[in-house]
This record gives structure tokens, C-alpha cells and sequence, in this order.
């Protein structure tokens, strides 16, 4: 079992039981997600799947320092007994997002949050589409780094399985995310951030 009290794969599994269990073997977490989604609804192109956020609320539920970035349109401020800070290049709605930045240069002193949640452009079109540019991924990853409390997690979403430092991040779990008929099937791998002195 993992051995911290800010990760509960029980919990996530009890907060959605008609779901398909999420599985924790061997130090290790699993599973396949089905998060339907409707961009066009919302009116927002490349939005966070269906009930992701709440999934991954109930995974870590004891969490109360959170960081969304990039956040896109969600909401920042004291939700459900977690504080929420948010960062994006660019404000896609009033009051969204509470700082505007770059993930390479993120404003919050060292060792800030619990866990940070990113779900990068995936490609070159998506990021003329947020009209962002080039996503800083390894610059992003270091920051993500540095604000992260010890052993703080880092769950990034993305079509691919992305490339880290073994001396930084301890690999912990990865789920497919599924999103409907036809659509590309995403990542969540979550990491643990590791102490460069052990």
C-alpha cells in the first residue's frame, strides 16, 4: 500500500462505486477512466473530461493545497475545503485565472501546494488555438518541482506518458482516461516528488 495518508485509492472507489474500480497493487495505481465529455457545450475547445476533477478529488482527498496549471476556465479560491490557486498565460472567463503566468516561471514561493494538476496543449494546433505558443514542458516540470510540498504529487494528463528525472519524481500510478467514440484516449500519470538529498 502506499504509505501516505493524502492518497486514498479506497476512497475514490467508495465516492464512485458504480464506476469500475481503480486499482492499487504492489505500490503501483491503475485503471481506465471513462470521462465523457462535450467541449461544445461549455463552449470551451479541449475542456477537462467529465467528472475528472471530482475523480481525482476523491484519490487524493486529503490534499488541501491545490494547483491548476494551465487552469483554463476553473474556478480558484476555497472549494470544498481545498484551496485552489490558479495559473494560465491567458484569461479565457472573468475572474479565471487568479494569476496570469507562465509555467516556467510560476509565482508562489518553493514547497506551496500538496498537489498540482496540468493537462498541457497536446499538440501545435491546440496551442495556436489557446494562442499560447509552445508549451515549456521540462521548465514546467522543474517549477512543478520546486513548488511541490515533499512528497507532494504532480498528476499530468496528456496523450503521451511523459518524460522525468528518476532522481526528482517516483512514477506512482497511470490511468487511461477515455472521453467518447473516436476521441484520443489520454494519460493521468501521477508522480510523487522525491527528496534529492535521500
Amino acid at each position: 500500500m502506499i504509505n501516505n495518508n493524502k492518497i486514498s485509492v479506497e476512497n475514490l472507489n467508495k465516492t464512485f462505486p458504480k464506476y469500475p474500480v481503480t486499482v492499487e497493487d504492489k505500490n503501483w495505481i491503475y485503471g481506465i477512466w471513462y470521462c465523457a465529455t462535450s467541449w461544445q457545450k461549455a463552449g470551451m475547445f479541449g475542456q477537462h473530461p467529465s467528472n475528472y476533477l471530482k475523480r481525482l478529488v476523491a484519490l487524493f482527498p486529503n490534499c488541501k493545497r491545490w494547483l491548476h496549471a494551465p487552469s483554463g476556465i476553473l474556478p480558484h479560491g476555497n472549494i470544498n475545503n481545498r484551496l485552489i490557486s490558479t495559473v494560465d498565460l491567458v484569461s479565457k472567463a472573468p475572474g479565471c485565472p487568479e494569476f496570469i503566468s507562465c509555467v516556467s516561471r510560476l509565482p508562489f514561493p518553493d514547497e506551496t501546494f500538496d498537489i498540482i494538476e496540468t493537462d498541457p496543449p497536446y499538440a501545435e494546433k491546440y496551442e495556436k488555438v489557446y494562442k499560447t505558443g509552445k508549451y515549456p514542458r521540462y521548465r514546467a516540470r522543474d517549477e512543478f518541482w520546486r513548488v511541490l510540498k515533499p512528497s507532494g504529487y504532480l498528476c499530468w494528463l496528456d496523450i503521451r506518458y511523459p518524460a522525468y528525472s528518476r532522481k526528482k519524481w517516483k512514477l506512482i500510478g497511470l490511468i487511461g482516461i477515455i472521453t467518447g467514440f473516436e476521441r484520443v484516449t489520454r494519460i493521468l500519470s501521477i508522480f510523487q516528488k522525491l527528496d534529492l538529498n535521500d
